[in-house]
């Protein structure tokens, strides 16, 4: 290489440098710098809201469409909610098996849910004291992971996230709530901020997904409160993509209505049927 040569190549990696410098500054300016909205914590409130009695449909049908490579995938069936010794249950059947048990204020006790079509398993037990919960996944009957976590107060299992934000909103919380939650096959737990958003149309509130039409005909103009839950901190540069609980308000109360979300490429869309 010629001296000339060098000092080219030098000034271009100087470049590529500099470039990639400014970029780690921005993201974490935007990232970490930038302040997040002031939420209700929900530690702070945990008592209060999850002594909040909500109602609930003995039946409610729920349609789910998951966007895969071949397309939309359907399944539609119906949560069954019964009375329990301990407080409560919640059961389906289909091609999706669900089995929850919840305490009367909405806590988990125990959950087990399996996908005949993927194969998947879950089962999900937290101990009496409620100060442990393990998660077990399945793969076509192989156990692939087991995984205990704490339970602080602060942390809401994902089976509990609308009952806790549907008892916080009749708790007078408005803004929103800050929690901890805990992954899919509960190795991790995440920061949350959960905004709450009163809108009449819950799909402007991104722009990122292809919305089926079954999911709009769901959603017609309406007095809606919408649940804008995202990862914060680190975990939001490995999972940027947010989560919308929509929730229909009725007699000062909330009732979900559907949920739609995740990496648009992979998008969740589930809603209660008009």
């Amino acid at each position: 290489m010629t001296k000339q040569g060098a000092q080219r190549y030098l000034r271009r990696q100087e470049r590529a440098v500099n470039s990639f410098a400014k970029g780690m500054i921005w993201f974490a300016t935007t990232a970490f710098v930038t302040p997040l909205p002031a939420l209700t914590d929900f530690g702070a409130v945990a008592s209060r809201v999850r002594n909040q009695v909500v109602k609930a449909p003995l039946e409610a049908p729920l349609v789910t469409l998951d966007l895969t490579d071949r397309g939309l995938l359907r399944q539609e069936y119906v949560l069954r909610r019964t009375a329990d010794a301990q407080g409560y249950r919640v059961d389906a059947e289909g091609t999706l098996t669900v089995h929850r048990v919840f305490r009367s204020d909405g806590r988990l006790i125990s959950l087990e849910e399996s996908d005949s079509r993927s194969g998947l398993a879950w089962q999900q037990t937290v101990n009496g004291p409620r100060t442990q919960v393990r998660t077990r996944k399945w793969e076509n009957g192989r156990l692939v992971s087991d995984n205990n976590a704490a339970l602080p107060t602060d942390l809401v299992l994902p089976s509990e996230l609308d009952t806790v934000i549907a008892q916080a909103w009749q708790a007078g919380v408005r803004d929103g709530l800050k929690l901890k939650s805990l992954s899919p096959d509960g190795s991790t737990v995440g920061d949350f901020h959960i905004p709450f958003v009163e809108t009449r149309h819950p799909l402007t509130l991104s722009a990122k997904y292809t919305y089926p039409d079954e999911l709009r005909q769901a959603l017609p103009a309406d007095d809606y409160v919408v649940a804008d839950m995202s990862l914060t901190g680190i975990g939001a540069l490995f999972f940027p993509h947010h989560y919308y609980l929509v929730f229909r308000k009725q007699d000062g109360e909330l009732q979900f209505v559907a949920y739609f979300g995740e990496k648009p490429s992979a998008a969740r869309f589930q809603f209660t049927p008009r």
